[in-house]
């Protein structure tokens, strides 16, 4: 009687292992499956292709944004000692320049008009990686405002001597000109890096923002620091 209860005992083991191995089959395959079908749903989909019209409509639209961003960014620091404030406006190259070891990996060139209590109004430009050449022979950079012809500007070295930043000279008529421009591009030469063009997308600027002027009368200085 024992030796019986044993045998079926065994059976009924063996029955359990089969039933769980062919519910374990179809479990694998119903993933599958549904990938499978996923994966052909996605790849027979096709976004649908837009009607003249709505291509027309499209590139309006694009265009009118673009005609409205603005790429500069605006900041302040105040002087602890004098409650003074120093006004900034800086913009970053579109472009970069590509040199040799140890600044590879591509370097943007970053301009910034600066109002400061002590040193005045200045116009400077910084690389992120590399080094301009010594201005001890009269170093000049070309910036060219729209289509009009380049104008030449002299450059000057930082108090610390900083070969990744250099001042620039004609604060007033630099500022004349970017105020009327859309694009602006810049050439300057580098330590071993030779002649190199920068653009920049300059439209928009803001003055009264840059030196935290109120808007003017009429407009609003909306959420993303834009006035309508």
């Amino acid at each position: 009687m024992k030796e019986g209860c044993m045998k079926f005992g065994c059976v009924g083991f063996l029955v359990l292992i089969f039933i769980s191995f062919v519910a374990s089959l179809f479990s694998d395959d119903e993933p599958s499956n549904s990938n499978s079908y996923s994966s052909a749903y996605s790849s027979s989909y096709k976004e649908p292709e837009l009607t003249p019209e709505q291509r027309l409509e499209q590139a309006r639209q694009d265009s009118i944004r673009e005609a409205n961003a603005s790429y500069w960014h605006y900041s302040q620091s105040t002087d602890e000692m004098t409650d003074k404030k120093t006004y900034f406006a800086w913009i970053e190259s579109e472009d970069k320049a590509y040199f040799d070891y140890p600044y590879e990996g591509g370097s943007t060139l970053t301009l910034t008009l600066r109002q400061h209590p002590q040193w005045g109004k200045n116009v400077y430009i910084e690389i992120s990686k590399g080094q301009f050449n010594s201005t001890y022979g009269g170093e000049t950079i070309k910036v060219r405002f729209d289509d009009k012809p380049a104008k030449t500007f002299s450059l000057n070295d930082p108090a610390d001597h900083d070969h990744t930043l250099r001042f620039v000279s004609g604060y007033s008529t630099f500022l004349s000109e970017l105020k009327k421009a859309k694009v602006m591009k810049i050439q300057a030469s580098f330590f071993e890096g030779g002649s190199r063009i920068f653009t920049f997308k300059v439209q928009n600027f803001d003055e009264d923002r840059y030196l935290n002027k109120p808007p003017k009368e009429g407009k609003k200085l909306t959420a993303d620091g834009t006035l309508k």
